[in-house]
Order: C-alpha cells, then sequence, then structure tokens
C-alpha cells in the first residue's frame, strides 16, 4: 500500500488538499482490490503485463511441467509396449524350446516314421504359433513391424514365411 503523504496546510486552497486525499484513497482502494485479488486467486501476477519478469519465469516453468507431464506419460505407454513386447518374446522362446526338444528326441535314427510325422507336427504348429505371435497387436498396433505399424508384419507365403 501507498504511504500516506503529507498535507500541506500552508498556502493551500481546501480544494487542493480535497483533491490529493480523495486521490490517495482511490490509490489505497485500488491497492487493496489488487491485494484481495492475489489472496482469493492464490496468484501474484493476474496480467503478464503486471509484471513481465516473474510472467517469463512462470511461463518458462509451466512449459517445463508439462513437458515432464508429456515424459510421465511416454514412459507409461513405453512401459506397457515393452511389458507387451516381453510377453511375446517369452512366449516365442517357450515355443523354440519346446520344438529343440523334440526335436533332439527324434534325432535318433531309430524313431519310427510315425514319431517323426508327429514331432514334424509338433514343429508346424510352433511355427503357426510363432507366426501368431509374431503379428500380435497391442493398442491396434503391430508390435513386430516396425515403424510401420499398421501393416501386418508377416505372412505366410508358399513354403516360407
Amino acid at each position: 500500500m501507498t504511504s500516506v503523504y503529507p498535507i500541506p496546510t500552508g498556502r493551500t486552497s481546501g480544494l487542493l488538499t480535497q483533491s490529493r486525499l480523495v486521490e490517495q484513497l482511490q490509490a489505497d482502494q485500488l491497492d487493496l482490490l489488487r491485494y484481495q485479488n492475489q489472496v482469493s486467486t492464490g496468484r501474484r501476477v493476474i496480467l503478464p503485463s503486471e509484471d513481465a519478469s516473474a510472467s517469463i519465469r512462470g511461463m518458462g516453468l509451466q512449459s517445463l511441467l508439462e513437458q515432464k507431464e508429456q515424459v510421465s506419460t511416454n514412459l507409461t505407454t513405453s512401459r506397457s509396449y515393452l511389458s507387451a513386447t516381453e510377453s511375446a518374446i517369452s512366449g516365442v522362446g517357450d515355443l523354440l524350446h519346446t520344438v529343440r526338444g523334440a526335436a533332439v528326441s527324434v534325432s535318433d535314427t531309430t524313431k519310427s516314421d510315425l514319431e517323426i510325422q508327429t514331432v514334424s507336427e509338433t514343429i508346424k504348429r510352433a511355427i503357426d504359433q510363432i507366426l501368431n505371435i509374431s503379428n500380435t497387436q497391442f493398442r491396434d498396433r503391430y508390435l513386430f513391424s516396425g515403424s510401420e505399424t499398421q501393416q501386418i508384419p508377416f505372412e505366410r507365403g508358399e513354403g516360407f514365411i
């Protein structure tokens, strides 16, 4: 608030004294209104023109907070994609382990044709499952299609994938 200015009582008219008192009263009321606004809104600066340097700092801090919030959102999203990818890769690892065990079990030449045929069917089913896992979607995006997340990454052709 502004301080009270002394009013000269010497050679001044009553009108001058009155106008100075009214002017000071109005200035004090404006200051009081500004302080009430600050208390009610919780903000020291309402308009950027009130304190330009504080406004610039405030806008910079607000921008930084928004960037940090976006980074946090991006991290959460990335973690969920990584979790889905890890789960899919783990499934492929389990299938490959099963296929390897089956292949090793029939590597002996004493196995019958029926046993070899059974293992062959097991391997074909495992390849189909790996193909399905390779085309896994998470949040409407293919996990293993690189930057082309809307295109199916792997398709079965004639004798190849």
